[in-house]
């Protein structure tokens, strides 16, 4: 395993096997080692996903799961985005901001259900998020949080994909028929 500058190992998410099986050539990113490209090369990639579709590890961001009967109140509060205006399924862009304005992360707020939701932040940014997220928790913000509200940091053994491109949702409808069935 690789090192990031500091010393420390990179970590692989769950699907690090299959990019190697595949080809692919891991570099560090973030902390994580993540495949920079294939034996394809980075043009027929690059042309794949904006012709067609591409499918995407991104397993090293960072997950934060928001529950409780104040989940939606506390993401009111320490997200500048309307997060009511989300039904269930849907996502929304947003962002963490610091006290004077400025942005400490992107990230994009899905909505599991009533009083849950998925939080997405950047990897390399995951720590910093979710001890801002919690010290907001702690602090009571508002009067929001204590007991209605729960934060939990989920670790990679759950991972992500990103498809993406012209034909991503026909791809996914097709994938979807044969998983479902």
């Amino acid at each position: 395993m690789t090192e990031n500058p500091g010393g420390e190992p990179l970590r692989r998410t769950p699907l690090f096997d299959t990019h190697v099986s595949l080809g692919g050539r891991m570099v560090p990113f973030g902390g994580w080692e993540m495949p920079v490209q294939y034996p394809a090369g980075v043009l027929a990639e690059h042309h794949a996903v904006r012709n067609a579709v591409g499918l995407f590890d991104i397993g090293h961001m960072g997950q934060v799961d928001v529950s409780g009967t104040d989940a939606l109140e506390y993401l009111q509060w320490v997200t500048p985005g309307d997060v009511s205006r989300l039904e269930d399924g849907q996502a929304q862009y947003s962002f963490l901001c610091a006290e004077d304005g400025g942005v400490i992360d992107d990230i994009i707020i899905y909505r599991i259900g009533d009083g849950h939701f998925l939080v997405i932040v950047n990897a390399s940014n995951t720590d910093v998020d979710f001890g801002w997220m919690r010290l907001h928790l702690d602090g009571g913000v508002r009067g929001v949080g204590g007991d209605g509200v729960s934060l939990a940091l989920l670790r990679p053994e759950r991972t992500l994909l990103a498809l993406q491109g012209p034909r991503a949702l026909e791809t996914l409808q097709r994938m979807s028929h044969h998983l479902i069935g």
